[in-house]
């Protein structure tokens, strides 16, 4: 098999990026000789579908035509020029349209994603530093997030396998764990979200215990919920006021106002607020935790919440708790990740 002969050659030559080379002895690499649009093919002529684009790289197919116009009219003129004091319109080009569609002023290239990531990283730090604030340089990243295997790269990775040999070299800086709880349908959410609002974590979660009980320890259909005595929901450990907006969550998840698990994918967040909020006793605040920590929404900030404005006070060590609206302007250099922000800002006092 013509196959087996470049295996072999590879195997005894080539290390292979991101692959565990005693599987790939065991199990075999697929040796490429051409591709031509979705499909790759080996040196039996056995075609495969190149599924993840060669990593993101040939969104357009293989062996595309006008992309290989391109390229070789450009080799005809030249191949490589370094930017290092340099330029050339193809670079200029599109800069100026990347320049349109995001309205950031320049471009920089790197030569891969994960140098692409350290380059962000050490803009980022240097312009701090220039700006005066060189202590300024804790940088914030994801829980599993992954953006490649260089060690700036992997300084910004929070996946155990990729860290743990290169630990010691490693600066750990803390990353968002943010923690969703999307098995709840939004009507769900909602009724958890005003059982525990306002009341100590173990005091809400013993009342709300005690009024699951009353349903066999499950959440109850909204039907359910509003053939249930109101006197036997107050027992429960609720007042007046949230019995009363428990049942117009019912009420509202009745008549279609609280969108279902499907429906409220495709809602912005301003419609799903505004659709929820106009719920009597379901304030703004309440709404923003179903975005943040049922849905996952990744740019939400709750300038009204306590936590929010004293994490805000102390990070900036403020004499007064903000206002809002000075939350709301400062939020405007977090998007479109104000609900991580939002997280460290909970933990910042």
């Amino acid at each position: 098999m013509k196959n087996q002969y470049y295996i072999d050659r590879s195997l005894k030559s080539l290390w292979n990026p991101c692959t565990q080379m005693k599987i790939q002895q065991a199990q075999s690499i697929i040796p490429i000789k051409r591709g031509d649009g979705v499909w790759l093919y080996d040196y039996d002529d056995k075609k495969y579908l190149d599924a993840i684009s060669s990593w993101w790289v040939n969104l357009f197919g293989h062996n595309q035509s006008e992309i290989k116009k391109y390229i070789t009219d450009q080799l005809d003129l030249v191949e490589h020029v370094m930017l290092a004091g340099l330029t050339h319109e193809p670079a200029i080009q599109l800069s100026e349209k990347l320049s349109n569609l995001t309205n950031l002023s320049h471009a920089f290239y790197g030569s891969d994603g994960s140098n692409a990531i350290e380059i962000a990283i050490k803009m980022s730090v240097h312009h701090w530093k220039n700006k005066g604030q060189p202590k300024k340089n804790k940088i914030i990243y994801l829980e599993n997030s992954y953006h490649g295997e260089t060690l700036g790269a992997l300084s910004v990775t929070d996946i155990k396998l990729f860290r743990k040999n290169y630990a010691s070299l490693i600066k750990k800086v803390g990353a968002c764990h943010l923690k969703i709880s999307s098995e709840l349908s939004p009507y769900e959410s909602l009724l958890k979200t005003i059982a525990y609002q306002q009341l100590h974590a173990k005091a809400a979660e013993t009342i709300f215990q005690r009024f699951l009980s009353q349903f066999n320890g499950h959440f109850p259909k909204a039907h359910e919920l509003l053939k249930l005595d109101p006197m036997l929901i107050r027992a429960s450990g609720f007042s007046q006021t949230k019995t009363e907006t428990l049942l117009r969550i019912a009420e509202a998840s009745i008549n279609k106002i609280i969108p279902n698990e499907k429906e409220i994918i495709y809602l912005s967040d301003d419609e799903i607020i505004k659709r929820l909020s106009s719920i009597k006793g379901v304030g703004i605040w309440t709404v923003q935790m179903l975005l943040i920590f049922n849905l996952g929404r990744l740019d939400v900030l709750p300038a009204n919440d306590l936590g929010i404005q004293k994490g805000y006070q102390a990070l900036k060590k403020l004499d007064a708790l903000p206002k809002p609206k000075l939350l709301l302007t400062a939020g405007e250099a977090w998007k479109p990740y104000r609900t991580i922000a939002s997280w460290y800002l909970w933990r910042a006092h």
